[in-house]
This record gives C-alpha cells, structure tokens and sequence, in this order.
C-alpha cells in the first residue's frame, strides 16, 4: 500500500482473498481509493485485464514504490502459487512493472531481471525509494537461488538506477545461519526476512527493524533489532586518487620486470604511496604485496636481469 500526499489517493496491489475454492488461490488487483470522497475504485484485476495489454498478474509478498514526481507505479519481486499436476507450487518472482497513473497502463520494464544480473527471485524484501537521485534501494528477504529450488535468507542491498534500468549489488553478508549471526550481532544485522525498512530522504538515512531471521530450529523466533545505515559515495577525488593508484601499480610492475629494482623501490615508496589510503585495509594490503612482488620477482630465475 502507498499513499499519494497531494492527492489523497491511496493505492493497494495484491495479496490473497478468500476464493469461494479454498482449493484454489485468489488475488486481489490493483485498487485506488479517494480519502477525499472515500471511494474505491478497480484499475486493474488479477483475473480480467484489458486485451492487447501488458497483464500485471496479482502476488504476494512483493514490493511497491510511489514516484510522486512522475505519478507512477513501481511494482517487482514477490510470490504467487502455479498449479502442476494437482501439485501447488511456489512461483517466487524477479519480474518489475510500472504502473503510469495518468495514463492508466501497464510497462513491463523486465520478466526476469535475474537473467539481467539483477536480484534473485524473492519475497518479502523490503523497498525504499530516493527520488532525487533517481535509485531505488531493495533489501533481501526470502530468497530462491537461481538455478534451484532451495530457499535461503540472505542480507543483500541492491541498487536499482531508474533512467539506466541497471541494478547493483551493493552488500552482501559473508554467510547465513544462527553461528553466523551470533558472531557478527554487534557489528551488522544478522540476515532476515519480513522485516521493515524506512528511507530518510533528507539525511540518506536508511532504518531496518525486526523481520524472521529463518531460524530452523526456531521458527517462532522474531527480531527486534533496530539499524542505522548510510551509504557513504566516494568523492571525485577519491576516485581520481583510486585510479592514478591502479596505473602506477601497473608501472611499477613494468619496470620490475625490466630488472631495474631500484628504480622501482624508488618509485614504490614515491610515487604510489603517496595514492593509496593507508586507512583503507583491503588498498593498504594491495600496497605492502607490491613490496613482495619485487622481492618475489628477483628470486625468479628466468627474469629480465638489468645490470646498474
């Protein structure tokens, strides 16, 4: 469900009904409802949608994001069952559609953003949306890996660029399960599922609360963690310091290869450490193997010798 401010108009997609067939699944559609003149009205049904159209088909569990700006829609991810041979199956889905209120349509932007290097199919991840940046920001929940049927539950953080239509993952936690999310509590959110994330718009600022963290031995187990996150984007001069490292990493061993060691010692200590963060773990341990590489490229026999 979203609400529209200025309008007054809220909006609600989804979720099962009772079917007269307690045998079969029953969907709700796509409804808006006027607070000014508390009416309901049907834009879309799961069942009968308009011919020669793009067919939104009703689920559970999925995300939903209003762009003001743009008076639309945002609808992706979630799960709807398929009959098989009298067997019901969960459909976990990775499809994305956009709803133009205005125009009263339907675009399909993709059935499997998965195939796109996008998310797994999921349910009940979370959603939040920057309008100003233009990005839409989705935390896993329950997860069915591609290529199986296995259920997992997982901590990832993808985003979605709207006018690129191009997802990335931006965080993944190392591992999953109750050993795991004891020894990093402190220092992360251990994984989970139907938990509920709010954006700050105006501090970039998202919240996390609660959620399933698919215990096992468990189930009945809830969280009521409350998390802080804010995503820190590298400047211009970060990235102008970041790629001046990778070329004079890239230089200097060029001229070990040519045997000319103090050459390159000088230009280690020199010229690329004055480019690296030393702050930085993983680009401070990239530096101090480049020592190794020079002391582990004179021990090999057949390099390129040069007297001095």
């Amino acid at each position: 469900m979203v609400i529209e401010p200025k309008s007054q108009m809220i909006y609600v997609f989804g979720g099962r009904t009772q079917a007269k067939n307690i045998s079969e699944d029953s969907y709700s559609g796509l409804y808006s409802y006027s607070i000014k003149e508390d009416k309901w009205r049907l834009l879309r049904s799961d069942t009968n949608q308009p011919d020669n159209t793009v067919q939104l088909k009703s689920r559970i569990g999925h995300s939903m994001l209003l762009n003001p700006e743009t008076n639309e829609l945002y609808i992706f991810a979630g799960k709807r069952y398929k009959d098989f041979s009298n067997e019901r199956k969960k459909n976990y889905l990775s499809d994305f559609y956009i709803y133009r209120i205005d125009e009263d349509c339907v675009i399909e932007v993709s059935r499997n953003y998965t195939m796109l290097g996008g998310p797994d199919a999921g349910f009940t991840q979370r959603a939040t949306m920057d309008i100003e940046l233009g990005e839409l920001y989705m935390l896993s929940g329950l997860l069915s890996e591609r290529n199986s049927n296995v259920e997992t539950v997982k901590n990832i953080l993808w985003m979605y660029n709207i006018k690129k239509n191009k997802w990335t993952k931006i965080y993944q936690n190392v591992n999953f399960g109750s050993e795991y999310n004891n020894r990093v509590s402190d220092k992360e959110p251990c994984t989970r599922f139907a938990s509920q994330l709010v954006y700050d718009t105006k501090r970039k600022v998202q919240y996390l609360f609660g959620g399933n963290p698919g215990e096992i031995n468990d189930p009945c187990l809830r969280l009521n963690d409350f998390w802080e996150l804010k995503l820190e984007r590298p400047s211009n001069e970060d990235i102008l310091r970041s790629a001046k490292f990778h070329i004079r990493k890239q230089k200097y061993k060029e001229i070990c290869n040519t045997g000319n060691y103090l050459q390159a010692l000088k230009y280690l200590q020199n010229n690329i450490s004055e480019v690296v963060n030393h702050n930085d773990e993983n680009e401070s341990k990239e530096f101090r193997e480049l020592t190794q590489f020079l002391f582990d490229i004179q021990k090999t026999p057949n390099s390129n010798k040069k007297d001095n």
